[in-house]
């Protein structure tokens, strides 16, 4: 039996992912370890390790979450660390609250969530810009907040296969998800 480690992203356009990793690196963090360009994305849902066999089955409940969607705009209001307390594990750029994302975000959650993975949690939308180690990044990056607005627009999702490395991950797309609206 094989797995693969998969979730479910939107990518911003590459200008896009640029323009904030310039703006995020230029506040000179020690300690951050910044993620390359075409690897900036918005996880709309995680699946974790699944079962080849399985992938009919996943690509399937993504096109029909997706199914009567209408493409969007996607605004980043500012990059932060998160979590919000504590040292940070990571800096990224924070979404608007958006009802179309919300919505995937919450049928993808109800057709692909295993039950050990269902959380009451609320649902953070973030581009990831920047990891720190174990320790976690400098306890004043714990209260940056950077206002900025850049939107982008969204009409589709990607099903990504991830491979983690000692020294980075690797993400290959698998399949690709439109929104098409009604």
């Amino acid at each position: 039996m094989s797995t693969r480690r998969l979730f479910i992203a939107l990518y911003p356009p590459p200008e896009v992912a640029e323009r904030l990793l310039a703006r995020a690196v230029a506040r000179n963090v020690p300690g951050a370890r910044w993620v390359q360009p075409d690897h900036v994305h918005l996880t709309v849902h995680f699946l974790g390790e699944t079962d080849d066999r399985d992938l009919p089955r996943v690509s399937e409940s993504v096109e029909r979450a997706v199914a009567g969607l209408e493409p969007f705009t996607l605004s980043i209001t500012g990059l932060i660390s998160l979590p919000a307390h504590g040292s940070p594990r990571l800096i990224a750029a924070r979404c608007d609250d958006n009802s179309t994302l919300t919505e995937t975000h919450q049928r993808l959650v109800a057709r692909l969530a295993r039950p050990r993975r269902r959380s009451g949690g609320r649902y953070l939308p973030h581009l990831t810009l920047a990891r720190f180690g174990p320790a976690g990044g400098p306890r004043h990056a714990a209260v940056w907040d950077e206002a900025m607005w850049i939107a982008f627009r969204v009409d589709h999702l990607t099903l990504v296969e991830s491979t983690l490395r000692p020294d980075r991950a690797e993400h290959r797309p698998l399949a690709r998800f439109p929104y098409l609206g009604r």
